[in-house]
């Protein structure tokens, strides 16, 4: 996983995190910026072969996209925790720079 990105206005990139909701964690995101500079979504990766529910203990994989909108510079913040152990530290955490040109 990156800790550094560089775009361009306009340009997206997709990170793959794994998931583990299957023992209650999440990913959440916080973004850094004074301006507008990047969005950030995030999505289940689908897994095109299953049908129905999922089995016991199966966790999909998240996808982060960040997407470039104008020049500046930006922080996320990616953490996978509980989201009812807001008061603990969380499982795993990862920072990226982001750096977007015009």
């Amino acid at each position: 996983m990156p800790t550094e990105l560089e775009l361009r206005v306009g340009e997206k990139d997709t990170i793959r995190l794994k998931g583990l909701a299957a023992a209650g964690y999440i990913w959440e995101y916080g973004i850094e910026q004074t301006n507008k500079v990047v969005s950030v979504s995030s999505e289940f990766v689908e897994d095109g072969k299953r049908t129905g529910p999922l089995p016991p203990g199966y966790s999909r994989d998240v996808f982060i996209t960040i997407q470039a909108l104008e020049g500046g510079h930006a922080t996320i913040h990616l953490l996978q925790r509980r989201s009812w152990e807001k008061d603990k530290p969380p499982l795993k955490e990862h920072v990226i720079e982001i750096l977007v040109k015009d």
